[in-house]
């Protein structure tokens, strides 16, 4: 399996990756966020 943060340190470099992520990084935080609130809750998506 492919980890998906060795990609993005491998990916990084390249300058247009690097402002699309950076187009969209607030949307991976709140995403991130939000699935740390439901483990938290110990709920599915679903039941979000």
């Amino acid at each position: 399996m492919t980890n998906v943060n060795k990609l993005h340190e491998m990916w990084i470099s390249d300058p247009a990756y690097k402002a699309e992520f950076k187009a969209i990084k607030e949307e991976f935080e709140i995403a991130s966020a939000d699935i740390e609130a439901r483990n938290l809750a110990e709920l599915t998506q679903p039941e979000n």
